[in-house]
């Protein structure tokens, strides 16, 4: 989730260079050893307020990983203890603020979350570091976020949004037979999103051997977009890639139809455009429109392990997006202070990176016994996740630090319903993009769409005229 505006995000920048300036300084790196700990995770969770619809399965994660660590605990015999305290932040950047300020005092290890970029901005400033305690967002992709990394105090398991350009990129390829020599128009709205995933899905696109035939970076609140529409469909392009909001789409794609050029069907966007209510109210607009969304692995025995995780959990037995990010960022905190042989953040947060990035041998939530035991005999690990593989880079913490890979749906908007059809890894797997089993993200809209078949019914109004049968037999009767 992106929430935060350029100038909120600005805004703070100028405080937090100043308290990272103070908390940058170096310590002594060890790795290695068998080391008492006792780790306590503060989860700063949205239950209630706009981010609420993540909320419980943001619990339920956060659950699933403290309990698949105490159990690896178990098994390798180490000297760890692992509690984690939930605390409603009700979508309120400053009750998060509150919140992760008791957690602090009270002795958290980690916080995770906030989940949305307007209340970590405050929490990373003013509470994390500051107080030098590791803070780890499952859901705040916000690009701008990149900068209060520096000092290795923030981090996330949520690639940041320009990560989307380049599983876009692919996506189209694929759709499109590969991309070299094709061309694609771009639609972006004039504000941080549009024009960073813009340059972002450049930049893949091209690498891929695709041509830009038209960028046009568009205001919102214009009386039409006509001008706009026009300079889109004047190269006659093979795709359209749009990375916009819902109501301005609509009208821009309004536009479109008018040209009788253009088909949503020949169009892609980003996670902002997988909404229920753009396809319930889009029609011809929306119908056929593709993209991306971040995700999760859908295929392989660590995602089918994972879902058996889930779905013998307790409830909720859904799925929502960030949930696998969720349970990453609680496990990294774990591996981190294993790392550190510490619970200190000034020593664990230049273990964050470390070991959710290569070098290193290759460990997965499932193999966490043994993640566990080669750290403790001084080996560097590379912490596979539920999520993907995360690969925070660079591993200097003096530098602004991001996941670097990432799992994304492919989405498709068809009969009016949001539907999931692929898998899309960036960078791009073997396959770059993988087809999974067709999954309906929204329920059928009455009247859209194949209907289904109703009973044959034979006609009934001569039987019901020959009520003159009835008529008849009323006479009968009266005779």
């Amino acid at each position: 989730m992106h929430t935060a505006s350029r100038t909120t995000i600005a805004a703070s920048l100028a405080l937090t260079a100043m308290v990272l300036a103070a908390s940058c300084g170096g310590t002594a790196h060890r790795i290695g050893g068998r080391h008492k700990l006792d780790i306590k995770i503060g989860d700063l969770v949205p239950m209630s307020g706009v981010a609420q619809p993540f909320g419980a399965t943001g619990r339920k994660a956060t659950d699933l990983a403290v309990n698949e660590i105490r159990k690896a605990i178990k098994q390798v015999n180490a000297d760890h203890t692992i509690t984690i305290d939930h605390q409603n932040y009700r979508s309120d950047p400053q009750l998060a603020t509150e919140l992760a300020g008791k957690l602090q005092r009270g002795g958290a290890t980690c916080l995770i979350g906030p989940w949305d970029a307007g209340a970590v901005i405050p929490v990373a400033t003013t509470v994390a570091a500051k107080q030098r305690i590791i803070e780890i967002t499952p859901g705040a992709s916000a690009d701008g976020l990149s900068a209060l990394e520096i000092g290795g105090y923030l981090s996330r398991t949520i690639a940041p949004a320009r990560l989307q350009g380049p599983a876009l990129a692919t996506l189209i390829a694929h759709e499109l037979g590969g991309a070299k020599q094709k061309k694609v128009s771009i639609a972006a709205i004039d504000n941080t999103y549009g024009k960073d995933l813009a340059t972002s899905f450049t930049s893949a696109w091209q690498k891929l051997g695709g041509k830009v035939s038209a960028k046009v970076v568009y205001q919102a609140n214009l009386p039409d977009y006509n001008k706009q529409a026009k300079e889109l469909v004047s190269p006659n392009p093979d795709a359209y890639a749009f990375f916009d909001f819902q109501e301005l789409y609509t009208r821009v794609a309004t536009a479109l139809i008018k040209t009788h050029k253009w088909k949503a069907s020949q169009s892609f966007g980003t996670d902002a455009l997988a909404v229920s209510t753009l396809g319930q109210n889009g029609g011809v607009t929306v119908d056929g429109l593709r993209g991306v969304a971040p995700s999760w692995p859908r295929i392989g025995p660590d995602a089918d392990a994972f879902q058996h995780l889930w779905l013998t959990g307790p409830p909720p037995s859904y799925r929502q997006p960030y949930d696998t990010q969720a349970f990453d960022a609680v496990v990294v905190c774990y591996l981190a202070a294993v790392a550190a042989g510490s619970t200190n953040g000034s020593e664990m947060r230049n273990w964050v990176r470390k070991v959710t990035s290569p070098p290193g041998t290759k460990y997965t939530w499932r193999q966490l016994p043994q993640a566990i035991q080669a750290i403790e005999q001084g080996k560097e690990i590379d912490y596979e996740g539920a999520s993907g593989p995360i690969d925070i880079e660079p591993l200097d913490t003096t530098q602004a630090g991001d996941p670097t890979a990432s799992y994304y749906d492919a989405y498709r908007y068809k009969d009016a319903r949001l539907t999931l059809y692929g898998s899309v890894s960036v960078p791009a797997g073997k396959q770059g993009f993988q087809p999974i089993p067709v999954e309906f993200v929204t329920p059928p809209v009455p009247g859209v769409g194949p209907q289904p078949k109703l009973p044959k019914v034979v006609p009934t109004g001569a039987t019901g005229a020959s009520g003159a049968s009835g008529a008849t037999g009323a006479r009968q009767k009266k005779k």
